[in-house]
């Protein structure tokens, strides 16, 4: 059995709200970094591996990492696990410099929710370009978009905060719209907060761009590892004195994707599936190539 410390992390990852999918895969690693002087690792390293993947079921980045977590703990390999670490922080960055030539040019975009791909990018083109105005949708019920709109604000970009049903309207008045993403599912939807596929359907409306921000560990690696399933949270968040139907994420269309941006570069989802269409094609790319040297991960194809 996991020590308790062990397993109220993990569970800790499971009852987030408020963190993005990478910053939670990024937690899981943590997770696994507290293994390091337990016995009997391989066991232990199995059974972690279980709780986070019901602890995120939703999000493939937590999977994908918690299954190269559990790779690299197996094998003892703790240099690998602190370089896989090391080369996840610097993904966001390589995300954001992706994006920058798609939007050096915009002047005004639109984004939902907090997305800490999308703040780095808006701050590298700020940095890059000069004056941007950011309309941010507020994301209801938790209103992460709040916090969005102030660090953009903080960071010099005129952020301007709009009620949720107010984005798809200030879409054909824009040059782009720029979100996150939690998953991108091997049948080519993207799972992202709830009001990504309003903002989708109006770009298709008035043939604006959309722009999902994503590191390509939050790719569906093989069909079925990401349990999506639209998930009822608190009524009460929304009112407590009516029947309410509260939740956060959904599931845009493929057809409404035409792009994704991420730190492997832009492509058309169905290009970006093809080229991570197994765990090992991750772990090559978080290991600059280089898999046996950089990870300590063989390139046979473990059990899921």
């Amino acid at each position: 059995m996991l020590p308790g410390p062990v397993r109220r992390l993990a569970e800790e990852i499971g009852s987030d709200r408020r963190s993005g999918a990478f910053e939670l895969a990024e937690r899981a690693l943590d997770v696994y970094g507290r293994l390091r002087d337990l016995d009997g690792i391989k066991g232990k390293a199995e059974e972690l591996h279980t709780l986070l993947r019901r602890a995120q079921p939703k999000m493939a980045a937590v999977i994908n990492a918690s299954l190269l977590g559990r790779e690299l703990s197996r094998r003892g390999s703790w240099d690998g696990l602190d370089r896989l670490k090391r080369r996840l922080v610097a993904a966001k960055k390589e995300v954001a410099r992706t994006a920058l030539h798609l939007l050096q040019d915009a002047e005004a975009v639109v984004t939902v929710s907090y997305s800490s791909d999308v703040l780095e990018a808006l701050r590298l083109r700020r940095k890059e370009y000069g004056e941007l105005r950011v309309y941010v949708c507020e994301s209801r019920p938790l209103r992460e978009g709040v916090v969005l709109a102030r660090d953009l604000g903080e960071a010099g970009l005129k952020a301007v905060l709009v009620a949720d049903a107010a984005g798809p309207s200030l879409v054909a008045d824009c040059d782009a719209v720029v979100t996150g993403a939690d998953s991108l599912l091997r049948d080519g939807c993207l799972v992202n907060k709830v009001g990504t596929m309003s903002l989708t359907l109006a770009c298709n409306e008035f043939g604006v761009p959309f722009y999902p921000l994503m590191e390509a560990l939050k790719t569906e690696v093989e069909e079925g590892r990401v349990e999506w399933g639209q998930e009822r949270r608190d009524p009460e968040e929304l009112d407590g004195t009516v029947d309410a139907y509260n939740f956060y994420f959904e599931k845009v269309p493929a057809r409404l994707t035409r792009l994704v941006v991420s730190d492997a570069g832009v492509a058309r989802p169905s290009q970006h599936l093809k080229r991570f269409g197994r765990l090992e094609d991750l772990a090559d790319f978080y290991s600059s190539g280089n898999l046996t040297a950089d990870t300590g991960l063989s390139k046979t194809r473990g059990p899921s």
